[in-house]
């Protein structure tokens, strides 16, 4: 996949550079490509339903679409293990404050492929190019021309639900597509994927002393998680950094009461998906202190997460939407983990393209739960 590149040049052309110089002394801009989405498993392992009123009518699914050589293998996708729900992605850019002032209208192309490994996507926003197999043989989603404007073009869809609208609050580049605009690009699937985690009593488990045991059965690391039991008159939380493949932990659930589940979770994880350092979306780059990326090809695709934390706003949209679904509820088991960027970039997907103007900084924030987990 190409992206054009004469927005690129008229943009060299509005800031009063040459091609000469554009070949020499320039340095391309940071773009800021933020994903964060939520793996839904059940006791089983298998997904559940209900989400459906999250998501508004106008989104997108394989009807709109007639793929080539794709067959029916969307529509006809063996039996699911969980799904892949509300992965968005954020555009920002420092430049957005120039791009703001500039008397004639400016954009940032872009272009996007994502894949399901193991499974396909169902829905997704705005419309699609292109369904099509990727090197695996899985359909994957691709938008071969999207604009990153600091004003939409084109009046959103109307919609009443709380995270759009949270969400287009953001100070994040619109997204314009062929007929409609909108403050992120939205898609999600159903996969075959099982739950990598594992609980088992520990070998010292009594009937007043519940230990258990937690593994990592998968091929990647798991991060940041978050063991959430609630009895009717006591609430445990159980935290674990880490967990690498084949990697066990051993913790006392009775050692880990809290007062507040929710509010301990909610606290735990966000500050796992932020860095403090960094809450907000720079408006401002120097090239003389940061990274200078010159003479890249708009053919080659930005395809490996550079890091998973998210700004503030984000993390706090992130949690608005799922942190009930998390940390809430009536009695019962719930395990929450951060997915490893290898595992995301792997499982689903993405590839982002722009022109020789910018350059893309990844970060994908992939989240999972494992809902109503019987304790053993």
């Amino acid at each position: 996949m190409r992206v054009l590149t004469s927005l690129a040049l008229s943009l060299l052309a509005t800031l009063g550079l040459g091609r000469t110089a554009a070949a020499k002394s320039w340095c391309a801009y940071p773009l800021f490509v933020h994903e964060w989405g939520v793996h839904v498993f059940d006791a089983s392992g298998r997904s559940q339903d209900g989400r459906a009123e999250l998501l508004p009518s106008w989104f997108l699914g394989p009807e709109s679409v007639r793929p080539r050589g794709a067959g029916g293998a969307v529509r006809d996708l063996p039996r699911d293990s969980g799904e892949r729900d509300l992965p968005v992605v954020h555009f920002y850019s420092p430049h957005a404050p120039r791009m703001a002032e500039l008397k004639v209208p400016v954009s940032i192309p872009v272009a996007l492929e994502v894949g399901f490994a193991e499974g396909a996507a169902t829905r997704w926003f705005p419309a699609v190019d292109a369904l099509k197999p990727a090197d695996g043989g899985a359909p994957q989603l691709v938008w071969e021309r999207l604009d990153l404007v600091v004003n939409a073009t084109t009046t959103p869809k109307k919609t009443d639900l709380p995270w759009i609208l949270e969400a287009r609050a953001l100070p994040s580049l619109w997204v314009q597509g062929r007929s409609a605009a909108e403050r992120f690009v939205f898609y999600e699937g159903k996969t075959r994927e099982a739950v990598p985690l594992a609980l088992a009593r520990a070998p010292d488990w009594t009937a007043t002393t519940r230990r258990y045991a937690l593994t990592n059965r998968g091929r990647f690391a798991i991060h940041d998680i978050h063991v959430v039991h609630r009895e009717p008159q006591a609430s445990f939380l159980v935290r674990v950094a880490r967990l690498d493949p084949g990697q066990s932990t051993t913790f006392s659930l009775d050692d880990q009461r809290v007062a507040d589940v929710r509010r301990e979770g909610l606290k735990s994880l966000r500050a796992a998906l932020i860095d403090p350092k960094v809450l907000a979306a720079p408006t401002q780059y120097d090239w003389s202190q940061d990274r200078c990326v010159m003479q890249r090809d708009p053919a080659v695709p930005f395809a490996k997460a550079d890091g998973h934390t998210l700004y503030a706003a984000e993390a706090d949209l992130v949690l608005g939407v799922w942190g009930e679904r998390f940390f809430g509820g009536p009695a019962g088991t719930n395990i929450i983990y951060r997915e490893d960027t290898a595992a995301l970039d792997a499982l689903m997907p993405l590839a982002v393209y722009t022109d020789m103007l910018n350059f893309v900084v990844l970060h994908r924030a992939g989240l999972a739960v494992w809902s109503g987990v019987a304790l053993p």
